[in-house]
């Protein structure tokens, strides 16, 4: 898979997304994933002294992936829970009989 990586020097990509401190004129560090059809799913932005878990951004991506791969129907479609890793299975939802049952 390719992860293409952009150059912001004009910081026009930096301000659309909410990345550029306009107090200091500097870009906060931020992760971006955008499906293939072009709509942005995941956004996070890091206060700069704050590390970045390249984990979670990786399970967030493979979780990303997953559903894009399965897309289910409106009544039976897979989540990915909170702390879900690589590997494990997707919680798979039936509306209306697992409503509420989370």
């Amino acid at each position: 898979m390719a992860y293409p990586l952009v150059e912001d020097i004009s910081k026009s990509i930096s301000s659309a997304y909410g990345f550029l401190n306009s107090q200091t004129g500097m870009t906060r560090r931020g992760t971006v994933i955008v499906d293939p059809e072009g709509i942005v799913q995941y956004i996070s932005v890091f206060n700069d002294r704050l590390g970045k878990d390249v984990g979670h951004i990786y399970n967030a991506l493979e979780g990303l992936r997953y559903i894009h791969d399965h897309p289910g129907t409106p009544q039976e479609f897979d989540i990915i829970p909170a702390g879900w890793r690589v590997g494990q299975p997707a919680l798979t939802i039936r509306v209306p009989n697992d409503i509420g049952k989370l």
